[in-house]
């Protein structure tokens, strides 16, 4: 068979093959066939042409494939540069077949005729001619063509329209006249389609075709076929046709077919045209075709000047605008064909708008005024308007016309009418006339108003400004208008002209407040560009612009806005920098002071915005630098005339600030400095007048800012001050509750309601300007006037407030009051006579009997007062500090109202500092015993926040200076309060815990100093570190060692008394501080040992909470040392699990080295008389007794302060607790558990009773019982001497546990506890006794003991740590594996499986020293010696451990022993039980191991004998075996590089196919194992190429690229090995009938991949017909993949 015979034989079998029923076969066999067509293009269309030729009957779908594959092969020749591979013979018989394909059908078979119309148009690519003439004998003059036939000559004129448009009027000819006996809608559809796409060859063809011939073909030359074609498509049966996608075809063809008309035809037909265009809109037509319709349409119109255009503008704008409308919803949801749609409509206007400006604009604008609230269509006009001006803006009309002013004068109505949903549009509108120079003309103002109006912030609002808030603008707008605002004044040329200074017109008039700071930023960036041109219009004349505001009217409207430089965006710096450029036309006076001033200004805003987020602004620090800012602009100009009129424009201004209280309070101080600096007392007296009817008392800021200014005019104007005070209070006392509304009359007199809540606010805030007065008068002139003018009107006011406001502002009055009065204010001593009445006002505020509380910041202004009283003359006496501090703590500490941290925090500053000023004025010691009563019960409370709170001020007061002034007969209240911290010292709330701490810390500092008399320096910061240092280090050996003699007793009688009434975690720790006394001072309480041991023992017996009985237990643990052997005797009978505080006595007695070794021995003596578990239906469940004693060995073993062992011990525990973890692999918890031993106390003890005794037998029932009786918490508060409830509490519960005793307890919580899981912990921590952890505990996968299956490699990972651990000697490991070989003679599976597991492991992890090899060669001796046990596992574990030998060279010992474990590994290839390879996978595992570890002359022997055993593993089925016997193979060719060569590279060559196959196998292991081998043969073939594309392929763990790696191998083999090529296919050939579908398809690539690589003479000394037959059949494999990969080999074979 030759070579073409072979090519034409694969070729016909993939094409056999495209009938495949799978997509992806079918997919690959035709990417096979267009691959070989490649390489030979004209015999595969060729064998694909005849095939269709020959095979008639082919199905449709078979067919359509091979036109497919003809069609993908036409189409890449296409695209190649060259000669055309095809002559004109195959041309002319492809064109005949793929014609008769395309007209065979009866009927319409889309699948099949397109693929044939596509061959055609692929053909026509080259030789349009000759498919015309095809084609045209099928287009009859007189008879409809076939749908695809008219189809394929419109495709053919799309792709080649030059080699069609000579054609076009033949067809035209053929198509034209029969049209009208077109019925059908799809051949409606196909007509229109081609004719469209002749159009489009013909428009192409004109503007792209040769110049030459481009009249030749003139489109206008093909006027009368277009005009035909034009008169059918507008009829009825067309345009009108049921089908949308004829109508759209039938729209988009006329759009075309109006380019091949001359202008008069157009002339003539542009009425019609327009009004059939015009109404495709209202049919059911894509009005995306209908748009680009008539844009052809008006586009031809303008291009030839047609006069008609202009009359038919309105109906034309009309239908436009209308579309525009409907289509814009959904071109704002980015609907693509609706902005498709939009920007056609757009272009319309534009060609119109350019046409005849004069005509569009007032037409539009006439819409916009017609639309009245349509928001709709005032968007869409307002969109029309905006691409106009940009198309008008680049490209204006040639003809005349000001349609700018018109635009800009007719938008002032659109903009008073403008709604929130078109500011949007209406806003890029505006930045679009200002880029295009509209805003320079008449009529700006409104435009850029409208854009400052949408700029405005919305200001603080009140009932009355709801519609103001309402219609502000929204965020979105509102950054949008802000960004336009600053674009106008930075980036657009000529814009500086227009807002300077057109914006200071919209700096006053309050509506525009919320844009303040924006308009500012304007100003002053087109001032700036005004300064830097040079410009003159920059210079403001005032009185010339008279609606400019006037220069102080500004300057009073900077300044006031300045007191809040953060809002608005941080408006301060914009104002600041529009004061800095305006300065010279405002005030040329002030230029030197503004320009030194305000950089320093903005330097302090810019470093606040960079400071930390965190950092809260300085909002007062900053008012009073505008204030100093203010007086110095004052200074400056001194003039009375200039500073009266700024003060009047102050109070002209206020109203502006009526929602803005802040802005407002600042007013008024601003007015205060103004009045200070005025030497007019008339106008000084008139204002404050006038203010007193303004004010608004309801508003904080707006109180503070009036009362400061009368305190700021007091500076130089007291006597007024105080007059126009005196005054405005009998107005108000007279009027009475009905005298004022909000503000006491004025401008807000009609807001208020006429309450006492109006009077007491009105006089509150009068007593706060007193307070300011006081100082801020001068000192000579105060002093006189405090007791005989303030203070009495003081007290007169405070006594009259009742409502909560007024008393917040009476006290924050107090404060500044008592502030004035303080020595170092006046520089004087004052005796305050009345200081006593204004604290006892303050105490009844706060401990008012209402049921209205005080609230947090009133309480803390109350006592800020208190605290800033009572330091003045004359001092207090011990009552009235008393009733001060109940008063306050009361407060505080029990207010159920929720308290912010802030609130917390300055009410626990401003309180402490009262009662630390409480302690240190008068009889210190006498005064710490009060406070201490006080604060007691809250710090007994159970409610956490009481608790805290009450700790919080307690600690405060511990660590003030005012506790050196404390005496030695304090030592008893220190102890108490010792006590009292300690119990809180571990408290959950983490204030208390560090309050606790602390106090403690100076507490025992303090003892001491109070006990020797030496009071030492609380500044000396190194002693107090060092002391803080020894007491938070141990805070309970502080405590216990440190303890003054006097302080003990009430130590530990608080401590105990307070024990029963709190937590359990607080008692704890009393608990052990209390043990560590009686351990370290009973010395010292040797006449009061029997009082405490009594009051202890009384309080053993309240305690129901475990944790508590447990630290209290630890009290008597000498006693229980003392007694071990009857503790010990009952610990085997406690049930599981054990309790929190038996568990801690066994790891307390742990650290007693006798007592360890009495358990230990006791536990070892269980196991050996007792069975490892008990085996019932083929399941093992542990014995109870082992399983016990293995319990209480691993609580023992998990004490941190367990005795030492020593290493005598370790291998014998180690074996022991080994076995325990072999038997319980697979083992279940006890069925069979016998109950516990009932345990009474011992006769005649006095610590125990009845209690103390069920609590050593408690069980899971109790223990819960226990922690639900502890769990309840007291619902009241409990004082120190208080335990009632915790005793009956106890009498329960020891009632119940009394009963449950004598019930006898059982064990049955033992059935719960996993054996395997014990043994494990077991292990776990006997290890971390011996310091094996990190070298065991951490590797060892400790859970897979559970199961059989995986035990192993757990036992691997322990024998490996334990064999590494260099706590373990190799003394205390030749005594392991003695004890551990004994069992290996034993009766237990289990134990003798992982005996044999831990050994061949530990034969693996030992080095190769002759010490160890010792060590080996036993364990090697026991592993030999269970060759012949009766279970497989036990003989593959040892099967495994032969295989980690390693021979030591030249030693006797081990002479014969290589023989013997080579025969003993092989025999394991060959067991008759290995059902499941189990013992074939490890020996070869084994093998492999051992083998790379011996010489040639040790394996030579075996070489074949074991070549011949593993061949067959190759194709196991188990995965696992496969690997193991690839990798034996590749170890074996480390020991074959001498005599044996020869013989192994034979087999390497026998076995090369398999391992090439296998290196694509399904499995990873097996790929991974298959290239490591072939990286150790790779060596004995001596072939450097080979060896270099091995290296880099076959890398471990690296993604193999299998078919390209195959490619560069085959051509290696074929090129270094020609002799054995023959021999590789037909291996290959072989494993076409593999079970394995991967190994199949790596078959059918190996051998494509060779056959590819072959030289002809090569190919030709092959078995072709047998190699062809057997490629033929696997292409029908039933599996697809291998069908896949078999089509895509044959394509390689197409030199075959």
């Amino acid at each position: 068979m030759d070579s073409q015979n072979s090519v034409e034989a694969l070729t016909i079998a993939l094409i056999d093959a495209l009938s495949d029923k799978t997509d992806k076969v079918r997919d690959s066999v035709a990417k096979s066939i267009i691959d070989t067509g490649k390489k030979l293009p004209q015999l595969t269309v060729i064998l694909c042409t005849n095939y269709l030729d020959k095979h008639q009957k082919l199905p449709e779908t078979h067919r359509a494939a091979i036109l497919h594959v003809i069609e993908g092969i036409l189409s890449y020749q296409q695209q190649q540069e060259g000669e055309v591979p095809f002559d004109n013979d195959t041309f002319q018989l492809l064109t005949r077949v793929a014609i008769n394909e395309l007209i065979m059908p009866k009927e319409l078979v889309p699948l099949w005729q397109q693929a044939a119309s596509d061959v055609l148009v692929e053909i026509g690519k080259y030789e349009p001619d000759l498919v015309c003439e095809a084609l045209l004998p099928n287009m009859k003059a007189g008879q409809l063509p076939q749908f695809f036939v008219l189809q394929t000559v419109g495709s053919l004129a799309e792709a080649n329209p030059r080699g069609m448009v000579q054609h076009l009027r033949t067809m035209f000819s053929r198509i034209l006249p029969v049209m009208g006996m077109v019925k059908q809608e799809n051949y409606r559809w196909v007509y229109t389609a081609v004719i469209f796409k002749f159009c489009l060859a013909l428009i192409d063809f004109q503007a792209n075709g040769d110049e030459t011939i481009r009249t030749t073909f003139a489109p206008q030359q093909f006027e009368n076929d277009a005009f035909a074609a034009y008169e059918v498509f507008l009829t009825s049966a067309w345009i009108g046709s049921k089908e949308l996608k004829v109508r759209n075809i039938c729209v988009q063809a006329v759009g075309r077919l109006i380019y091949l008309f001359s202008a008069p035809k157009f002339t003539e037909q542009f009425p019609r045209l327009l009004q059939n265009v015009l109404g495709f809109y209202r049919k059911n037509v894509d009005h995306l075709y209908v748009s680009e319709t008539l844009n052809s349409v008006v586009f031809l119109a303008n291009q030839w000047n047609l006069p008609q255009l202009k009359a038919s503008m309105d109906i034309i704008l009309k239908e436009v605008l209308n579309e525009i409308q409907i289509n814009y919803e959904a071109f704002e949801n980015g609907n693509e064909q609706a902005v498709k749609n939009q920007n056609e409509l757009l272009r319309i206007l534009q060609i119109l708008g350019k046409h005849a400006p004069q005509t569009i604009w007032p037409w539009l604008l006439q819409r916009m005024e017609q639309a009245g609230s349509n928001d709709k269509l005032r968007i869409v006009l307002l969109v029309i308007y905006r691409h106009l001006v940009y198309a008008f803006g680049n490209d204006a009309p040639s003809t005349p016309f000001d349609y700018k002013s018109l635009l800009v004068s007719s938008l002032r109505p659109t903009l008073n009418t403008a709604t929130l949903k078109i500011t949007k549009y209406l806003s890029q509108l505006i930045v679009a006339m200002a880029c295009h120079g509209y805003l320079q003309l008449e009529g700006r103002t409104f435009l850029i108003e409208y854009i400052i109006r949408n700029c405005t912030y919305p200001i603080t609002a009140n009932e009355d400004s709801k519609i103001d808030v309402l219609s502000s603008p929204t965020a979105d707008t509102r950054k949008m208008c802000r960004n336009i605002l600053n674009a106008f004044s930075s980036t657009i040329d000529g814009m500086d002209e227009v807002l300077w200074p057109l914006l200071m017109e919209f700096l006053v008039p309050e509506n525009y407040t919320g844009a303040f700071g924006i308009i500012c930023k304007a100003l002053a960036q087109a001032g700036q560009q005004q300064i830097a041109a040079k410009k003159d219009t920059f210079w403001v004349d005032f009185d010339v612009l008279v609606n400019l505001p006037k220069p102080n009217e500004i300057i009073t409207r900077c300044f006031v806005l300045l007191g809040e430089p953060l809002a608005e965006e941080t408006r301060g710096i914009s104002i600041l920098n529009f004061l800095r450029v305006a300065v010279t036309e405002l005030k040329t006076d002030l230029r030197e002071l503004w320009e030194k001033v305000i950089p320093r200004l903005l330097q302090s805003l810019n470093s606040n915005d960079d400071d930390d987020e965190n950092k809260k602004f300085d909002s007062s620090n900053w008012q009073d630098l505008i204030l100093k800012f203010l007086s110095k602009t004052l200074d400056v100009v001194e003039r009375e005339d200039w500073i009266s009129d700024i003060g009047a424009c102050f109070v002209k201004q206020l109203p502006l600030y009526t929602k803005l209280e802040r802005e407002r309070g600042f007013a008024y101080k601003c007015i205060g400095i103004v009045l200070r600096k005025s030497k007019i007392k008339e106008f000084v007296s008139r204002t404050l007048e006038s203010m007193t009817t303004v004010i608004n008392f309801q508003h904080e800021n707006e109180r503070n800012g009036w009362a400061a200014m009368f305190g700021l005019c007091s500076a130089t104007h007291l006597d007024i001050v105080l007059q126009r005070l005196e005054l405005y209070l009998k107005i108000t006392d007279s009027k009475g509750s009905g005298s004022s509304s909000g503000g006491g009359g004025g401008l807000f007199g009609f807001l208020g309601s006429k309450t006492d809540t109006s009077s007491d606010l009105s006089r509150a805030t009068a007593l706060l300007a007193y307070a300011y007065v006081s100082i801020y008068a001068p000192l000579e002139l105060i002093v006189s006037r405090l007791e005989t003018s303030i203070l009495t009107s003081a007290l007169k006011i405070a006594r009259q407030i009742r409502e909560e406001t007024g008393k917040l502002i009476v006290a924050k009055s107090f404060v500044i009051l008592a502030q004035s009065m303080n020595k170092e204010h006046l520089k004087t001593d004052f005796v305050f006579a009345s200081r006593n009445d204004l604290v006892q006002e303050m105490v009844n505020y706060i401990a008012q009997e209402t049921n209205v509380k005080l609230q947090p910041l009133t309480f803390n202004q109350c006592i800020r007062a208190c605290h800033a009283l009572i330091v003045l003359q004359p001092g207090q006496t011990l009552p009235e500090k008393y009733q001060l501090a109940r008063a306050a703590l009361h407060w505080y500490c029990s207010t159920k109202l929720d308290l912010s941290t802030t609130q917390k925090d300055e009410i626990s500053t401003s309180l402490s500092a009262l009662i630390i000023e409480i302690l240190s004025l008068g009889d210190s010691h006498e005064t710490f015993p009060s406070l201490v009563n006080l604060l007691e019960p809250f710090c007994l409370s159970v409610q956490g926040n009481e608790r805290a709170r009450a700790f919080d001020i307690l600690s405060q007061l511990i660590q003030s200076d005012a506790m050196s002034k404390l005496k030695e007969q304090n030592l008893i209240d220190i102890g108490g309060v010792m006590a009292l911290c300690l119990m809180y010292l571990t408290d959950t709330e983490s204030t208390v815990e560090l309050a606790t701490n602390t106090s403690l810390t100076r507490l025992l500092r303090l003892q001491t100093q109070l006990a020797t008399g030496i009071i030492e320096n609380l500044n000396d910061e190194q002693t107090t570190n060092e002391q803080e240092k020894i007491a938070n280090d141990d805070t309970i050996q502080s405590l216990s060692g440190n303890l003054e003699p006097r302080c003990l007793v009430p130590f530990i009688e608080k401590a105990t008394e307070i024990v029963a009434d709190v937590r359990a975690v607080g008692s704890v720790v009393v608990c052990n501080v209390l043990c560590k006394i009686f351990d370290s001072r009973h010395g010292e309480l040797a006449d009061q040992i029997d009082y405490i041991f009594g009051i202890m023992l009384n309080k053993y017996n309240q305690i129901t909470n475990e944790d508590v009985l447990r630290a209290l237990r630890a009290a008597f643990k000498q006693l229980s040392l003392s007694c071990s052997t009857r503790v010990f005797s009952t610990l085997m009978n406690f049930g599981v699990p054990f309790t929190k505080n038996l568990i801690t006595i066994i790891h307390d007695l742990a650290d007693n080295r006798a007592l360890t070794e009495a358990v230990l021995a006791q536990i070892m003596e269980c196991w050996s008389r007792s069975l490892p578990y008990e085996e019932k239906d083929s399941q093992r469940y542990a014995t109870a007794q082992p399983l016990m004693a293995l319990y209480l060995l691993n609580e023992w073993f998990q004490s941190e302060r367990i005795c030492d062992l020593g290493e005598y011990a370790f291998p014998r525990l180690f074996t022991a607790l080994f076995i325990r973890m072999a038997s319980h692999v697979d083992t279940l918890p006890p069925q069979n558990v016998p109950p516990l031993r009932r345990i009474t106390p011992p006769t005649g003890s006095s610590r125990r009773d009845s209690t103390a005794s069920n609590a050593s037998n408690v069980t899971t029932a109790s223990t819960s019982t226990t922690n639900t009786s502890s769990a309840k918490k007291p619902t009241s508060r409990v004082g120190f001497f208080d335990s009632k409830s915790s005793r009956s509490s106890t009498k329960a519960s020891s009632t119940a546990e009394q009963q449950q005793t004598n019930a006898g307890p059982s064990n049955n919580e033992l059935k719960k506890i996993e054996p395997w899981r014990l043994s494990n912990d077991c292990m776990m921590h006997f290890l971390k006794v011996y310091n094996c952890q990190s070298d065991v505990n951490n590797t060892v996968p400790w859970d897979k003991m559970a199961k059989f299956d995986t035990a192993d490699s757990a036992l691997e990972a322990l024998a490996q740590g334990l064999s590494h651990c260099s706590h373990v000697t190799q003394k205390q490991l030749n005594t392991i594996i003695e004890l551990l070989g004994q069992v290996l003679e034993g009766p237990y599976d289990t134990q003798r499986i992982c005996v044999s597991a831990f050994f061949a492991e530990f034969i693996r992890c030992n080095p190769d020293d002759s010490e160890d090899q010792r060590f080996v060669r036993e364990l090697i001796r026991y592993l030999l010696g269970r060759l012949v046990d009766h279970n497989i596992y036990v003989r593959k574990f040892c099967l495994r451990g032969l295989g980690w030998w390693r021979p030591v060279r030249d030693s006797q010992e081990d002479k014969g022993l290589p023989t013997t474990i080579l025969a003993s590994l092989i025999s394991g290839l060959d067991d008759r039980e290995d059902k499941n390879d189990l013992l074939t996978l490890e020996a070869m595992c084994s093998l492999s191991n051992v083998i790379a570890v011996m010489n040639e002359d040790e394996v030579r022997p075996i070489l074949m004998n074991v070549l011949l055993r593993i061949r067959p593993c190759f194709e196991k089925e188990e995965a696992k075996v496969r690997s193991a016997a690839f990798t034996l193979f590749g170890k074996m060719a480390s020991v074959c590089e001498g005599f044996s060569r020869e013989a192994f590279v034979e087999q390497i060559f026998s076995s090369l196919v398999t391992l090439t196959l296998h290196l694509n196998d399904p499995v990873e292991s097996v790929r991974e194992s298959c290239k490591t081998c072939f990286q150790s043969i790779a060596p004995l073939l001596d072939q450097p190429v080979l060896m270099e594309l091995i290296k880099d392929n076959l890398q471990p763990k690296i993604s193999l690229q299998y078919a390209e790696f195959i490619s560069d191998f085959c051509k290696i083999l074929v090129e270094q090995y020609p002799y054995k090529v023959n021999f590789f296919i037909m291996n290959s050939i072989i494993f076409f009938k593999n079970p394995v579908p991967e190994l199949r398809a790596n078959a059918a690539t190996v051998a494509g991949y060779l056959i590819f690589n072959l030289t002809e003479e090569q190919i030709n000394g092959l078995s072709k017909e047998h190699i062809l037959n057997a490629i033929i059949v696997l292409l029908k494999d039933p599996n697809s993949d291998v069908r896949c990969r078999v089509a895509e080999a044959m394509h390689f074979m197409y030199k075959f």
